[in-house]
């Protein structure tokens, strides 16, 4: 902000105010460095959090009644098989666990092929999505050089390529580095 030049009337001085000499961005890069690393960090821990918690739903034990007990049940009928392997009672008993184990182990399969399915998509769309916005981060930085290149302010501009380093960070791990040039 400056004065704005005085100007006379009727023998007088009149003042004019100030006016806007310029707009000048204040940004802190070690700051924008850290948020961007701890952008890419919460969003891995969320990511990782679901992940877990699904698996979680598929092993966990929850009711009591997971595919542990269904194991331990599983080798306990073939504990008593072996102390009487005549009795067709404890073999269909056995058939039967072996066969609940094998309906636990396709589900369990079934679920994790889903997961791994929807790891896959995810990554895909990631990887269109960072595409996208390295492309965009490469024209914002031809307009900023431009720009400042020729005297003008590109804050807008800087903060649109902050913005879309962040949006890459969510991601995974950007680092950034700023060649000074125009000074």
């Amino acid at each position: 902000i400056t004065t704005a030049i005085p100007t006379l009337k009727d023998g007088l001085i009149q003042g004019n105010g100030a006016r806007i000499a310029g707009i000048k961005r204040i940004n802190d890069g070690f700051i924008e460095k850290r948020l961007n690393s701890a952008t890419t960090e919460d969003n891995y821990n969320q990511i990782l959090s679901d992940k877990l918690g699904q698996l979680e739903k598929i092993f966990g034990e929850v009711d009591g009644d997971g595919f542990n007990k269904t194991l331990t049940r599983f080798f306990t009928s073939f504990t008593e098989l072996a102390g009487n392997p005549e009795d067709e009672a404890i073999r269909s008993y056995v058939r039967e666990n072996a066969a609940m184990v094998s309906r636990d182990f396709s589900g369990m399969n079934e679920k994790l092929t889903s997961i791994g399915g929807d790891l896959d998509t995810q990554i895909s769309i990631q990887v269109e999505d960072v595409n996208e916005l390295a492309k965009q981060v490469a024209k914002l930085n031809k307009k900023i050089q431009m720009m400042e290149a020729n005297g003008s302010e590109a804050n807008d501009l800087r903060d649109q390529r902050d913005l879309a380093i962040r949006n890459i960070s969510k991601i995974f791990k950007v680092s950034t580095y700023e060649d000074n040039l125009h000074n």
